[in-house]
């Protein structure tokens, strides 16, 4: 099956995703994982959605919010981070997508420009970024806001 099949059924799941949460308006929780190298931030795009966020998704049964970041970021752009390796920043809820998530943000400072691999399917793009210029793009509200957070005066 052709990258732009698989695209396109990524992007028919969520928009069904979208009518069941519009109807039953659950809660969710997640994870997603800030990777910095060298003061920029990676910055994913996936096929099925318009904003810019960070790599992330949902725990399977029995895992951990860290071992779930580690494994989305070892699915998404194909980084191996060990889950303690993962530093937990804050738990962020948001009201988006006609539901209500709970999203455990974890960082990571890499030391070594790591290689970066996505599929060009659910991601189609991982680029490290000045964190100043990602703000200015349409980033996903929980992206944005850590953004936001990391640029205050502290």
């Amino acid at each position: 099956m052709s990258d732009r099949i698989r695209q396109w059924c990524f992007q028919l799941a969520y928009w069904l995703a979208l009518v069941f949460w519009f109807v039953f308006r659950p809660r969710g929780r997640g994870v997603m994982a800030a990777i910095w190298f060298d003061g920029r931030i990676l910055i994913i795009k996936n096929s099925y959605k318009r904003s810019l966020t960070f790599p992330g998704g949902g725990p399977h049964a029995g895992e951990s919010a860290r071992q779930t970041a580690a494994r989305e970021l070892a699915e998404e752009v194909g980084l191996t981070i060990r889950p303690n390796a993962l530093t937990w920043i804050a738990q962020y809820r948001y009201n988006d997508e006609f539901k209500r998530d709970r999203i455990d943000l974890f960082e990571i400072e890499l030391t070594a420009l790591p290689a970066v691999r996505i599929d060009n399917r659910e991601v189609i793009q991982a680029e490290f970024m000045d964190p100043a210029y990602a703000r200015q793009l349409p980033l996903f509200p929980v992206a944005e806001a850590y953004l936001r957070h990391r640029a205050a005066p502290r």
